[in-house]
């Protein structure tokens, strides 16, 4: 029996390690299945790579048209021994297809296409969720004038969001931190596009906008810069750090974007707690400003935090306006002046 064949190379634009995943379609009997293909690709900590891809819908149009789609926006899930079928069979028509297809899924969830609304092949609507674990990574993929006798066609997925990634370090010689999670605050909690991914609008921010990683890390002093496991998955969007609080009463938000982590902090010298307690939930969040940037479809940005600064509370402490810190400043002498010696003193005969 003749067959087709339709493959959908899963690559990720920001991250290479993923460059090597593949979907591979087969067309027996003209019915369009699709069948997961790994070639030994190295993985890596990310929300999308075939073995994660639980699902994606396909749109499909005679070549060169829009008006009329043959697949109109029909899922394609997996079956079994790494087979992706629709539950409605589609059988490859007399003339040439093009091809749309996009999926959201995550690594810890699977299947969010719940986020995401489609209106057309190329727009959509996608919602952040609130917990890092079950945010969706939106792809999409083209291919154009394919032919029911094209042996092989290639169909590869690009990342439509901007991806977030959080180091943290500690110059400090004799503090460690405890750290229990971050989050990312003032950030827009959703985005439309109308050109598959290529450009966003997003949605207004708000203070109470907080997208929350859980994952706990020992930072001992003076340690070098490590990587969170997991990602925060975001709407490409401008970003303008904070720079002060919106008022000046006790409980003000801040005016922008920032990083936070919840940490506490003990002088390993001394074992005093200088934030936080020795009990369980005794953490804070700080806060650091992001500088202001746009983020931009199927970027890797990763931050580096340095935990000595202590960051900077996330709402008003006091009745200025200007960001709190929250560790004190270190004890310091910034001048030191030895007097000369006193030779007023008259010799002394012995």
């Amino acid at each position: 029996m003749k067959k087709n064949l339709l493959i959908l190379a899963v690559a990720g634009l920001a991250l290479a390690s993923c460059s090597n995943d593949e979907t591979v379609a087969i067309n027996e009997s003209d019915a369009i299945s699709f069948r997961p293909l790994i070639n030994n690709a190295t993985r890596a900590a990310d929300i999308t790579s075939s073995s994660d891809l639980k699902s994606f819908n396909v749109y499909a149009f005679q070549t060169s048209t829009t008006t009329s789609a043959y697949i109109n926006n029909v899922t394609f899930t997996d079956a079994g021994a790494g087979t992706y079928t629709s539950v409605s069979k589609y059988y490859w028509p007399s003339y040439n297809l093009d091809f749309y297809a996009w999926s959201a899924n995550s690594k810890a969830n699977g299947d969010r296409t719940a986020d995401v609304t489609a209106t057309d092949y190329n727009s959509y609507t996608v919602v952040v969720r609130n917990d890092a674990d079950i945010q969706a990574d939106f792809i999409y993929a083209t291919k154009i004038d394919v032919a029911k006798s094209d042996a092989v066609t290639g169909l590869t997925f690009q990342h439509k969001e901007s991806r977030i990634v959080l180091k943290v370090k500690n110059t400090a010689a004799n503090i460690r931190y405890d750290v229990v999670g971050w989050r990312i605050g003032f950030a827009s909690p959703s985005g439309s596009t109308d050109d598959g991914g290529a450009t966003w609008t997003p949605a207004a921010k708000a203070a109470t906008d907080l997208f929350t990683v859980s994952e706990t890390k020992t930072v001992a002093a003076n340690a070098v810069a490590s990587a969170f496991t997991k990602a925060q998955i975001m709407i490409p969007q401008s970003i303008t750090g904070a720079t002060a609080y919106t008022g000046t009463t006790a409980g003000d938000p801040v005016n922008g974007a920032y990083i936070a982590v919840k940490y506490k902090a003990q002088n390993t010298t001394t074992n005093d707690w200088i934030v936080g307690s020795a009990s369980e939930d005794s953490e804070i969040y700080g806060i650091w400003p992001i500088p202001d940037i746009t983020w931009e479809p199927g970027k890797q940005y990763t931050y580096v935090i340095d935990l000595a600064q202590g960051g900077y509370f996330d709402d008003n402490e006091d009745t200025d306006s200007a960001l709190d810190p929250i560790m004190d400043s270190p004890i310091q002498f910034s001048s030191v002046i030895v007097s000369d010696w006193d030779t007023s003193t008259a010799d002394i005969d012995m």
